[in-house]
């Protein structure tokens, strides 16, 4: 029985098309039981090599949990019981594997069930997961009070605390950490950019991750759809696995929330912006939608959807021209708008 054209199989060949079913309101492809699947096959070594190509480290335990395991029983059982070895390198992840203790003679070792150590590992890796989860959103929320404090705001030794106290192992991008700091009052820019370079250098923030929409709200682990590339190695379809490139940055979509250049450049921070730009390598092309209130008059305020930072930024200038703000006072939003013009 031949297969209907359009769609290419593993030697090139025309393969049936992926069926695909709703769970929730989401879309996700059907895998038979009797079908081949290729990740099935796949040593421990070689899935997680996969799983790279797929999420960021911390997040391939939500797309292996939720995404891949739910295809089919067979995935839903390989996964919560036959790969110990791959949820051992998940927990690596999380925390680094403790140092080994000296080899003594004198030493004596306690016997443990090798059962009892497979069937737990996928727990460690959930509870830690969930641990890492819970400690990113108190450092987010201790963060976020000191970026609005008069009393106590942020600043480099405090930023440091709170990853101290709360880390080090800390989401930076779950919680768009750099977007708070750009928002942060009371202190100066010098300050803001020192924060800014201590995320973005040692924490690894992703200098384009944007805030979540206002009108949709947070999105859940559940709702996020499958990758092209989770697809096509459910399938087997090689062609469209070997053109998937592994992501060296994440790019967000177009409307979704503030990035932290549109921030920076719509609050008039040119050392800010400059850095983004020159050092960091945020895209000025990146389109946000948001809010921003007006420096010459608190009650107002303008609102852009889809658009640039630049476009920000010059929106930003008409309107304060329009409410008495003189041109004198304008020359950080100018600098700005020049760096995202010539950038």
């Amino acid at each position: 029985m031949e297969d209907p054209p359009g769609h290419t199989g593993m030697d090139g060949e025309d393969a049936s098309p992926l069926r695909l079913r709703q769970n929730d309101g989401v879309v996700m492809p059907v895998v038979e039981e009797e079908e081949w699947c290729l990740l099935l096959g796949l040593p421990d070594v070689l899935l997680y090599h996969v799983m790279t190509f797929v999420s960021p480290p911390t997040e391939r335990v939500v797309v292996l949990g939720l995404q891949l395991a739910p295809l089919s029983r067979s995935h839903w059982e390989s996964i919560q019981t036959k790969r110990s070895g791959l949820w051992s390198t998940l927990l690596l992840e999380y925390q680094p594997p403790p140092p080994q203790p000296a080899s003594s003679s004198s030493t004596t070792t306690r016997r443990s069930s090798k059962r009892l150590r497979r069937a737990g590992m996928r727990e460690v890796v959930r509870d830690a997961h969930l641990l890492l989860r819970d400690r990113t959103e108190i450092a987010h929320y201790a963060f976020t009070e000191m970026a609005h404090s008069k009393r106590t705001p942020i600043s480099l030794a405090r930023l440091r605390w709170i990853f101290k106290e709360y880390g080090p192992n800390v989401r930076t991008n779950q919680c768009t950490f750099l977007v708070e700091c750009c928002r942060a009052q009371h202190i100066s820019e010098q300050v803001i950019l020192r924060c800014v370079k201590e995320l973005i250098e040692r924490h690894g923030a992703i200098p384009d991750h944007p805030t979540k929409p206002e009108d949709t709200g947070t999105t859940s682990n559940q709702t996020r759809p499958m990758t092209p590339f989770l697809m096509a190695a459910a399938r087997g379809v090689t062609r469209v696995m070997t053109t998937t490139t592994r992501p060296t940055t994440t790019r967000p979509m177009i409307g979704m929330g503030l990035t932290p250049l549109i921030v920076a450049a719509a609050r008039g921070m040119p050392k800010v912006v400059a850095y983004l730009l020159q050092s960091a390598g945020a895209a000025p092309s990146v389109k946000g939608s948001g809010r921003f209130h007006l420096y010459s008059k608190r009650s107002k305020s303008i609102k852009l959807e889809c658009s640039t930072a630049l476009e920000f930024s010059l929106a930003m200038k008409e309107a304060e021209l329009q409410h008495g703000l003189s041109p004198n006072d304008c020359k950080s939003l100018n600098k700005c708008i020049r760096l995202l013009q010539t950038t």
